[in-house]
């Protein structure tokens, strides 16, 4: 009897070892992302990580009027109007063999988002599809999870895993940005 009582524990354990390093995360919530936050666009071509001018770094969550931020942005009792988009990415090195099997990307934006990897979009929270203008994220949802598949054939050594977050009005009170990738 006691030899199957010991034994239930450390066959737990490998299993909860086994199932905990499948699920490490490639990119986990808390580390830090760079972001442009400001009137217009970033310059270049910010997917793919060209031009860091005007870009700043923080750690997730980023955004301002919500409770528990890494990173607040600036300016906040007027940011709606200062920053109906905000733009995030983060550089990521994968071995050859991290990039033999797709990822998830799972975001949490207030109100609406776009994800890219490496310049090609991976998917759309809340944005209908197309060109977007500032304050176009419908129905916002404050806290919803949003996954997304990363595929293999997308992935290179240096990857840019890239967030435009859009404000559904001027009346917003909020936006938040966080991330994390799986696989």
């Amino acid at each position: 009897m006691k030899l199957i009582y010991t034994a239930v524990p450390i066959l737990l354990g490998l299993c909860t070892a086994a199932v905990a390093e499948d699920a490490k995360p490639l990119v986990a919530n808390g580390e830090a992302w760079s972001y442009y936050a400001s009137q217009g666009t970033p310059q270049g071509k910010w997917t793919t990580g060209e031009d860091a001018a005007g870009w700043k770094s923080g750690t997730t969550p980023i955004g301002y009027g919500d409770p528990g931020l890494g990173t607040v942005f600036s300016g906040e009792k007027e940011a709606s109007m200062l920053y109906p988009v905000a733009y995030f990415r983060k550089t990521v090195q994968l071995s050859k063999a991290q990039r033999d099997k797709d990822f998830k990307m799972t975001l949490r934006c207030d109100d609406g988002c776009i994800a890219f990897v490496n310049g090609t979009e991976i998917g759309r929270a809340r944005l209908e599809d197309g060109p977007l203008k500032p304050y176009s994220a419908e129905n916002p949802m404050a806290g919803e999870i949003n996954e997304f598949i990363v595929p293999k054939a997308l992935l290179k050594e240096r990857n840019i895993f890239a967030v435009e977050v859009h404000q559904s009005s001027r009346e917003s009170s909020d936006m938040r940005f966080e991330a994390y990738i799986t696989r």
